[in-house]
C-alpha cells in the first residue's frame, strides 16, 4: 500500500535578521500553505509545498523599536515584507504512521529538510521616510525543522510544523554590508557597516497547523507466471 496526502494550513511567517535578531512570536505575520505528500517507504515521505505570507494591515512591519536596544533605537528602521515560497523536501517519520490505518489514534513526529525558491517583496523605511522602495527579488533557501501529525480518522490528518529557512543572502531586510546608501546618509554613517551585521545571514520561519486528506493505493502483487519445467 502506498499513500499520498493533499492538504492546506495556516500559521505565521517570521523574519530574523538585523532588525529582529531573535525569534519573536509577536513578529509572526499571517501565512498560508498548500502541500502534497507522497510516501516512498514507511519512514520516508516526499513533500512539495507552496507557502505565502503577507501582512494584513498596511502599517504592519518588523520594527527596530520593538527591540528596545540602543543600536536599534539609533537605526530606527521598519521592514515591510511579503513572501511566496515553493519548496521540495523529504520527511523522516519516527513512527510507522500507516502501519495500521484502522487504529483510531495514530501519531508520528517527523523531521524534514529540503530546498526552496523564495520570491520576496520588501521595503525599508526610517521614521516614515522610504529608504529603499518595494522591490521584488528571488533567493534560494534551505528549509528544515520538525513536525507532528495526528490521524483524526482513516483519511483526515491534523498536523503541526515549525521550521526555519536558512538563506545564502543578507538582503532580506536591505541591511547588509553593501546595503542602503540613503540610510547610511540619513544616519550620518560613513558606510553601511555601521548599521549592518556582516557576519550573519538573514533567515525566516514558518510555523503553522494543517489539515490533510490521505489517498490510499493498494499495490497488487505481480501476476504469477508458471516457470517452465524440465519436461515442458
Amino acid at each position: 500500500m502506498t499513500t499520498s496526502e493533499i492538504g492546506a494550513g495556516i500559521g505565521g511567517a517570521n523574519y530574523v535578521g538585523e532588525i529582529s535578531p531573535n525569534y519573536r512570536f509577536l513578529n509572526n505575520q499571517p501565512a498560508m500553505t498548500i502541500f502534497y505528500r507522497h510516501d516512498i517507504s514507511a519512514p520516508i515521505t516526499l513533500k512539495a509545498a507552496f507557502m505565502g505570507s503577507h501582512r494584513i494591515f498596511s502599517d504592519k512591519a518588523f520594527k527596530d523599536e520593538s527591540q528596545n536596544l540602543p543600536h536599534h533605537d539609533w537605526r530606527d528602521t521598519e521592514l515591510k515584507l511579503s513572501m511566496l515560497e515553493f519548496s521540495l523536501g523529504i520527511e523522516y517519520n519516527f513512527l510507522d504512521y500507516y502501519e495500521d490505518v484502522r487504529k483510531p489514534h495514530r501519531v508520528s513526529p517527523y523531521f524534514f529538510v529540503g530546498a526552496a525558491l523564495l520570491n520576496f517583496n520588501h521595503q525599508l523605511t526610517r521614521q516614515g521616510d522610504v529608504m529603499e522602495p518595494f522591490d521584488n527579488k528571488f533567493a534560494v533557501t534551505i528549509p528544515f525543522g520538525v513536525g507532528v501529525k495526528y490521524a483524526l480518522s482513516k483519511h483526515w490528518n491534523l498536523g503541526l510544523e515549525f521550521g526555519p529557512r536558512f538563506m545564502f543572502t543578507d538582503n532580506l531586510d536591505y541591511l547588509q554590508e553593501s546595503g542602503s546608501g540613503l540610510l547610511a546618509t540619513d544616519l550620518g554613517a560613513s558606510s553601511s557597516k555601521a548599521y549592518a551585521n556582516p557576519f550573519d545571514k538573514d533567515m525566516y520561519f514558518y510555523n503553522g497547523i494543517s489539515l490533510s486528506y490521505t489517498l490510499y493505493r493498494l499495490n497488487c502483487p505481480p501476476v504469477y507466471k508458471r516457470k517452465a519445467g524440465i519436461l515442458d
